[in-house]
């Protein structure tokens, strides 16, 4: 499998792969279930239960219970992404979160979007508000901001991105 596209760093590759040896105890070039979670807790990953049966079902294609080093490795590189896109989310809420208390209010979200050059009218403010607090408290939460409004954002951002691309 050809890894020049990956998003893992060398080092982190190179460290994989040796995880991936290390856990193979019989050098079959495959994982079982318990070697794939004991070798994710020694890459820092602590999956739960539902976790693991989920990564198996979707990366082990053959059905056999295994994970071979380029699922391994593909595992790895969507944990990164995920792991990636939720800093970024993180670091947008904060942007939006100016009184730090882990909620959005109105005023909130209104001063966050303009401060990233997105300007709404108050009555589209409100309905973006209500669409987003699914527990109907007024304000806004990490995990309603993460499934609600970073889709805006990222949306606003690749159009403002194509539009510069055409000039």
């Amino acid at each position: 499998m050809a890894y020049e596209r990956s998003n893992l760093t060398q080092h982190e590759m190179e460290k994989i792969q040796m995880v991936f040896a290390q856990f193979d105890k019989d050098s079959d070039g495959r994982l079982t279930e318990l070697e794939f979670n004991t070798s994710m807790y020694v890459l820092g990953e602590n999956l739960s239960h539902e976790e693991l049966r989920s990564i198996l079902n979707s990366f082990d294609k053959s059905g056999e219970g295994f994970i071979d080093i380029d699922q391994f490795i593909l595992i790895m590189e969507q944990r990164k992404r995920d792991n990636e896109s939720l800093l970024e989310i993180e670091k947008a809420f904060k942007l939006f979160d100016k009184d730090n208390n882990g909620f959005i209010s109105m005023p909130e979200l209104k001063r966050g979007m303009t401060s990233i050059g997105v300007y709404y009218t108050e009555g589209e403010l409100c309905d973006m508000l209500y669409a987003a607090d699914t527990d109907k408290n007024g304000k806004i939460d990490f995990l309603e901001f993460a499934e609600k409004i970073m889709p805006v954002i990222r949306s606003v951002r690749n159009s403002a991105n194509s539009l510069k691309n055409l000039k």
